[in-house]
C-alpha cells in the first residue's frame, strides 16, 4: 500500500533536468568555502574565512 502511494507521487512530480556542460582546461574554476570559528592567543574567538 505504501510501495504504491509512494509510487503515484514520484511519478506525478516534475523532473528537473540538469544540463551538462563542459569547457576548455583553466576556462572556469571551483572553490569551497567556509568560515570557522578561531581561537586566538588572547583567548578570544574570531570569525575566519577559508578558500
Amino acid at each position: 500500500m505504501v510501495k504504491r502511494y509512494v509510487r503515484q507521487v514520484k511519478e506525478s512530480r516534475d523532473r528537473i533536468a540538469y544540463l551538462r556542460f563542459e569547457t576548455m582546461p583553466g576556462q572556469q574554476a571551483q572553490v569551497d568555502f567556509g568560515d570557522f570559528q578561531v581561537l586566538a592567543p588572547n583567548g578570544r574567538c574570531r570569525p575566519c574565512m577559508f578558500l
